[in-house]
């Protein structure tokens, strides 16, 4: 989130719909995967970590290996069903569900190669519903993003 006010409210406190509710009383309907799961504990242990769940995750200890296909079709086939269930569980949570906005990166094996795999699997799964992707490419100085 970013809010740009001239009011000293630290942003956990910024109010949000009708005024009565506060911006951390969010929970964002997404669903992370990434088969290292430093970056994802991370994650919930920084500023953001009370907007998201932890069934919303799915992670591994080891990774991918900068190997395309290892995440593509080792780890495409082992968590093919909590990524379903997972997404499915979001999905049902939504009024009118319009569309999945995926981000992965081009870079590494869990990004690229898991990250081709859920689109696969959300167009097979969820057939009528758009998926938009934003592809990051790694730097010249890393292969890896984080």
């Amino acid at each position: 989130f970013s809010n740009k006010t001239t009011r000293s409210l630290h942003w956990s406190d910024i109010p949000v719909g009708n005024g009565k509710s506060k911006i951390k009383s969010l929970k964002a309907r997404a669903v992370m995967i990434d088969m290292e799961e430093g970056v994802v504990s991370d994650m919930l242990k920084g500023p953001m970590r009370d907007v998201f769940d932890s069934r919303q995750l799915i992670t591994d200890v080891s990774g991918s290996g900068n190997n395309w296909a290892v995440g593509n079709i080792f780890y495409g086939k082992q968590y093919r069903e909590d990524i379903i269930d997972t997404v499915r569980k979001e999905a049902e949570r939504c009024d009118a569900l319009q569309c999945f906005f995926v981000m992965h990166s081009m870079g590494g094996g869990t990004g690229s190669g898991l990250g081709t795999a859920v689109l696969d699997l959300l167009k097979n799964d969820f057939p009528d519903v758009y998926r938009f992707a934003l592809a990051v490419y790694p730097s010249a100085d890393d292969d890896v993003i984080t």
